[in-house]
């Protein structure tokens, strides 16, 4: 139910928190959205489980017998690493899925050994967006490993082993610099 709750939150008021006049980067709001799914799906279990005859008996005797003291500090721990999940979650999100659209549109075969790598990639990407479909995308996956493969181990461009690398190093490093 947390992930149910955390869905509705961030599509009813996703891009509306602020903070001194600015919109809230978008990993803290989904820490903020994370620790209140997780608070509303904890009070509604322990309301179902010490008011109402329903689920397991372990889990509304757990309910019934916890102390004032125990239930803040199982709602702060578990507020708490909703509220690490979700903004993690959210944080990384957006950078592992455009190097993953990049690695699978083929950009990343196409400018490897570039000076500007992630200019190289902007521009690849506008000029060159990939399919909508699974197939597509499956395709340019496919064609972008084979045409690296034929790059890498059957002497295409990358006669050198320190140029591969160069490039290696560089993508390694436009990818450490968008997390």
């Amino acid at each position: 139910t947390k992930w149910l709750e955390y869905e509705v939150l961030i599509n009813e008021l996703g891009g509306t928190l602020v903070w001194n006049n600015a919109p809230l980067f978008t990993g803290y709001e989904s820490a903020i959205f994370g620790f209140l799914a997780s608070l509303s799906s904890q009070l509604y279990s322990d309301i179902i489980y010490r008011y109402f005859d329903t689920g397991l008996e372990y889990n509304r005797e757990a309910s019934r017998s916890r102390g004032a003291k125990d239930t803040a500090i199982l709602y702060f721990v578990r507020c708490l690493s909703s509220a690490t999940l979700f903004g993690v979650y959210e944080s990384v999100r957006s950078p592992i899925s455009n190097f993953l659209t990049n690695l699978l549109s083929g950009g990343v075969d196409s400018c490897l050994g570039s000076d500007n790598f992630n200019l190289c990639l902007e521009t690849y990407f506008v000029d060159n967006a990939p399919d909508a479909s699974f197939e597509g995308e499956a395709r340019a996956f496919f064609v972008a490993a084979m045409n690296l493969v034929e790059r890498v181990f059957e002497g295409g461009s990358f006669e050198k082993s320190e140029e591969f690398l160069r490039s290696v190093f560089v993508q390694l490093n436009s990818f450490v610099h968008l997390v």
